[in-house]
C-alpha cells in the first residue's frame, strides 16, 4: 500500500503527516465505535476518559516543548484507539511499525480505518538514516 508523506518542520520539533492513501466514511467509523460501546460501555469509556485526559496533558506538553513526556502518551492514545476503540487500519499499523522502527512515536488523526496519522519529529533526527520506504 502506497504512503504519502509530508514533514513540517519548526526549530525545535516537528511531524510527518502520514497519509495511507486508505479512504473510509467517518460515519460508519462512528457508528462502530457506538456498537461497540454499547456491547463494553464500562471498556470504552474508561477508553474516551483516558483518551481525553492525554490530549489535555499533550497540549499543555506541546506548548511546554517537553516531548520526553509526550512520547509515552502518543503511544498510548494510539494503542488505545486501535486496540481499544478498534478504529485502526492495517496500513496504519504498518506505518507505525515503520516509524517505531525509525524511533519515531505515531498516532492517527481523525476517525481512523484509514486516512492519515502523525508523528512527532524531534531535533537531531534527520543525523539519522532511517530508510523510510513508500511501500508498505
Amino acid at each position: 500500500m502506497p504512503l504519502s508523506l509530508i514533514c513540517i518542520l519548526t526549530e525545535d520539533m516537528g511531524l510527518f503527516i502520514i497519509d495511507t492513501c486508505v479512504t473510509r466514511k467517518t460515519g460508519q467509523v462512528v457508528d462502530h465505535v457506538a456498537c461497540r460501546r454499547k456491547a463494553q460501555t464500562e471498556v470504552v469509556d474508561a477508553a474516551l476518559k483516558e483518551i481525553d485526559r492525554i490530549s489535555i496533558e499533550s497540549f499543555s506538553l506541546l506548548e511546554k516543548r517537553d516531548a520526553s513526556t509526550l512520547l509515552p502518551l502518543i503511544d498510548r492514545n494510539q494503542d488505545l484507539l486501535d486496540r481499544v476503540l478498534d478504529v485502526g487500519h492495517e496500513s496504519l499499523r504498518r506505518a507505525h511499525q515503520i516509524c517505531l522502527s525509525a524511533g519515531l512515536h505515531m498516532k492517527l488523526t481523525g476517525a481512523g480505518w484509514g486516512g492519515c496519522a502523525y508523528a512527532l519529529v524531534l531535533p537531531g533526527f534527520f543525523t539519522v538514516s532511517i530508510g523510510l520506504s513508500t511501500e508498505v
